[in-house]
């Protein structure tokens, strides 16, 4: 049984829209250190991964295909 939850942070890293993915990684990644600070979610530490999905709703699907394949 795995220690750790891994969650996956989508957003746009560039582009005309990067400061909302910006928002969206900030936000995520700050309620990840508040929940682990509180010891996680029962017992497991919560671990974060960004991908970048360039705003586009197919590359963010595709890129979590690759990373389930990982």
């Amino acid at each position: 049984m795995a220690d750790t939850i891994k969650i996956a942070i989508g957003g746009p890293k560039t582009g005309p829209v990067t400061h909302y993915g910006d928002l969206q990684f900030i936000g995520a990644k700050q309620a990840i250190r508040d929940i682990n600070a509180k010891g996680g979610i029962d017992g497991k530490m919560l671990e974060a991964k960004e991908c970048h999905d360039a705003a586009d709703p197919k590359q963010a699907v595709a890129g979590r295909q690759q990373d389930r394949q990982r």
